[in-house]
């Protein structure tokens, strides 16, 4: 299959962050045996700027990866980036409106969605409400769930910052829930499915 111009420019846009980010970063993800082959919901904190763009990059390398992202990014030329990456506007005031769930949910048939499900950056560690959005798309979709984090990504670019300093920034596999598995039952009812979610995004530390 040929691949459309924007999407070739995503992915050599996606290795020229990998290879930037390693050297000025030391970002060099080594958890890849830990993630479920297939479609995925990638849940992480976002704590900074940089969460999107690293994490995308990462996941580009091996598996397609829709990121929700806020619907003011896709101007010129971020747009080009976003539409190669399969990326999902998100409007404020309506951060899940219903035809996000459904573009999220078609895209997880086949491949895999980035979401931060507090909405835009946090101070890390803060106390913030989740979007009721973010569970109703995990609870129909069925997909694995991988909480992840970047640790000193803050650090690194702090909100409101433009440049990026030279900290060390690790990607953290903070936990695996399988759609089957004992602790996110299949067979179970909806209340008790948000619980188990709701359990491990204690864990996580939201």
């Amino acid at each position: 299959m040929k691949l459309s111009f924007e999407r070739k420019l995503t992915q050599l846009t996606a290795k020229f962050i990998r290879c930037i980010s390693k050297f000025w970063l030391d970002y060099d993800p080594r958890e890849t045996h830990l993630i479920p082959i297939g479609p995925m919901l990638v849940v992480a904190r976002h704590t900074s700027y940089l969460d999107g763009i690293l994490l995308g990059a990462y996941f580009l390398k091996f598996q397609t990866l829709s990121p929700l992202a806020t619907a003011g990014l896709f101007r010129f030329p971020t747009d080009i980036i976003l539409r190669g990456a399969n990326a999902i506007p998100v409007r404020r005031g309506q951060p899940f409106h219903l035809q996000t769930i459904k573009m999220a949910l078609q895209r997880l048939q086949s491949g895999s969605v980035l979401i931060f499900p507090e909405g835009g950056v946090r101070v890390p560690y803060s106390k913030s409400p989740l979007k009721a959005g973010f569970v109703l798309l995990a609870l129909k979709s069925g997909v694995p769930i991988i909480f992840c984090h970047l640790e000193n990504a803050s650090v690194a670019l702090a909100p409101g910052r433009l440049f990026v300093r030279r900290k060390k920034v690790s990607f953290k596999i903070l936990k695996v829930i399988q759609s089957g598995d004992h602790g996110y039952p299949q067979c179970a009812g909806s209340a008790e499915r948000e619980k188990c979610l709701q359990i491990a995004i204690n864990e996580y530390g939201f």
